[in-house]
């Protein structure tokens, strides 16, 4: 058996004896992340009198990083590495170690984690091997939304929470009502002001708009006030907040798009944005977007989207209603009878499509329960953060749509491990477990994971909290660093060093060329997914690979049936906001 101490202990042994010096961080001016994989193996009982089977641990997977690139980097030919945060480096290098056994099984040269499933050109993982996943801080997003209990030391200085709430509900009501806020201020107290402009719809000109403004561009639904005009209520310059207030959306319906979204709107076949009539709701709903066979539509006020192929499709928040409010969320206190008075941030920003942060001081500062993508500096990124990408790998598995065309089943942790750092249990299994529960009609194979999760007393040695006393102010201030360290069990090339997408150290001339690429980037996972396909015989090939012409990185994917259904159960169900990569980034070959 095994304990959060000792899997931390294995994963800071391995980072400080089998990585380079090269990409750690200088913990005189900078800091890091780590996370890895371990490979757990049962061992037979020698001992009938012990309780506890005997396993052998391993890291198998290692990543270090806290960096995503932004949009106007983002490579079309899949050769860099968008998200850098040490969660996700430690997954791809797993997905990598991955590939090379189940290379191992189908050329029976040498022993592999795998064996022949009964599905033609199946495999699944020998009886008795599992996988953890080690974090050295709780991950970016909602698992980070915790409480702070009053002798903590504050990010800024606490409102009461019955104060807040007030405030919360007046404002809201107000807007929820279509009444005029005559303070402009207390609405841009509200959200980020920024220049807005305003296109209007009739009753039968429906206009048409590009797929993915949507996920670019601010749009608020607002009703009509008694005086015939529209209050100002400016967007967010971070993040698109699309929601509907409960209006009724009649035939005369303006949207409010703040930025440039105005001057992209323009006709697209098969796409279009209908506004269906709601009654007046106390409470705001969230707009959701539905990509379907054909065309989709945007939908204000209703939970239900129609697709041009005639099904329907229920659309769920990310998050219940009820569980919004971190005031509601977090109302016990602590063993020594201090109250939460406060909360630790995130500096992931709602998706498009959900509900914002009030930003508020005290409790109110966050939302909780609701998607997130990570934030960059000044080019927004399209990465999701991290609760939410592991929350996804708990239900579809974290090998991806490539592998399962290999595997008879997903391959799921059986345990997160968290190292010393701010902690909340409640909100661990919120941001992981429960905001996916309810998912239903998922493909054989997949299921919403009870995963265990622990925390260590353990702390990383280059963590953010451990270099603080050993910060050289003279070197300036402590930063994050830029560089992150990829590693995994495999023979060939197991460690890679990375900054800004790119190998560490590739110059402009360089890029574009495979010398500059990460051994974990998109397109090099892909060539080595390739390389395992054309090595294995005709008949050897899962049916999935045998029965279509498959040429890009994007066919291949979609080609994998089962794990596509269940991410479409998953995005309807749960995550219908997911921010999702555009096409056009994953044709390459």
């Amino acid at each position: 058996m095994w304990s959060a101490d000792d899997i931390a202990e294995l994963c800071y042994k391995h980072y400080s004896t089998k990585l380079p010096k090269r990409g750690m961080p200088d913990p005189k001016r900078e800091w890091t992340l780590l996370a890895a994989v371990v490979q757990v193996v049962s061992q037979p009982n020698s001992d009938p009198s012990t309780r506890h089977q005997p396993v052998l641990t391993e890291v198998v997977a290692m990543g270090t990083g806290t960096k995503c690139i932004g949009q106007s980097k983002m490579s079309r030919e899949g050769d860099a590495l968008n998200d850098s945060h040490a969660e996700v480096v430690a997954k791809r290098s797993f997905q990598r170690y991955l590939l090379h056994q189940l290379s191992l099984g189908a050329s029976h040269t040498q022993d592999s984690i795998f064996i022949q499933g009964t599905e033609k050109g199946k495999w699944r993982l020998k009886q008795g091997i599992s996988f953890l996943f080690f974090t050295s801080h709780t991950p970016c997003g909602d698992a980070s939304i915790i409480p702070m209990m009053e002798e903590e030391d504050q990010p800024c200085q606490a409102i009461p929470s019955e104060k807040l709430l007030q405030q919360g509900k007046e404002a809201h009501d107000n807007i929820a009502l279509g009444t005029t806020v005559c303070n402009k201020r207390e609405l841009q107290d509200m959200t980020h002001s920024v220049p807005s402009k305003r296109v209007r719809y009739d009753g039968d000109g429906i206009e048409k708009w590009e797929p993915e403004v949507i996920m670019k561009e601010t749009a608020i639904f607002l009703p009509l006030s008694s005086d015939g005009h529209y209050p100002e209520f400016p967007g967010t310059g971070e993040g698109a907040d699309v929601r509907t207030p409960g209006a009724h959306l009649g035939q005369d319906s303006t949207m409010v798009v703040a930025g440039d979204g105005a001057d992209i709107l323009h006709s697209i076949p098969d796409v279009a944005v209908e506004f269906v009539p709601s009654t007046l709701r106390k409470e705001a709903t969230p707009v959701s977007r539905i990509t379907c066979e054909g065309s989709f539509h945007l939908i204000a006020d209703t939970e239900t989207v129609h697709c041009s192929s005639g099904e329907q499709l229920t659309l769920a928040s990310s998050a219940p209603q009820s569980s919004l409010n971190v005031a509601e969320c977090f109302t016990t206190g602590s063993a020594s009878g201090a109250k939460v008075v406060d909360v630790h941030r995130t500096g992931a920003k709602c998706v498009p499509g959900e509900l914002q942060d009030s930003c508020a001081p005290g409790l109110d500062y966050h939302l909780v329960g609701l998607l997130r993508v990570k934030p960059g500096r000044g080019d927004r990124t399209c990465s999701m953060s991290c609760s939410d990408k592991m929350a996804r790998w708990n239900v579809l598995g974290c090998q991806g749509a490539l592998l399962m065309h290999f595997l008879q089943q997903p391959v799921y942790f059986s345990a997160f491990v968290i190292g010393k750092c701010p902690y909340s249990q409640e909100a661990m299994e919120r941001a992981l477990i429960r905001r996916c529960q309810h998912i239903q009609s998922l493909p054989d194979g997949f299921k919403v994971q009870d995963v265990v999760i622990l925390q260590s007393v353990l702390q990383f040695q280059h963590s953010h909290l451990a270099v603080i006393p050993v910060h050289d102010a003279s070197k300036g201030k402590l930063v994050p660093s830029g560089a992150a360290i990829s590693w995994c069990k495999v023979p060939e090339q197991p460690l890679d060093v990375t900054a800004n997408g790119y190998k560490q150290g590739a110059t402009k001339k360089a890029i574009g060329t495979p010398q500059a690429r990460s051994r974990i980037c998109t397109v090099e996972l892909f060539h080595t997914f390739r390389n395992l396909v054309t090595s294995t015989s005709e008949k050897n090939l899962p049916e999935s690979l045998c029965t279509v012409n498959l040429e890009t990185f994007w066919d291949y994917k979609q080609a994998a049936t089962t794990y596509q259904k269940a991410w479409k159960e998953l995005r309807c169900q749960a995550f219908p906001t997911w921010i999702k990569t555009p096409k056009e980034y994953r044709l390459f070959k």
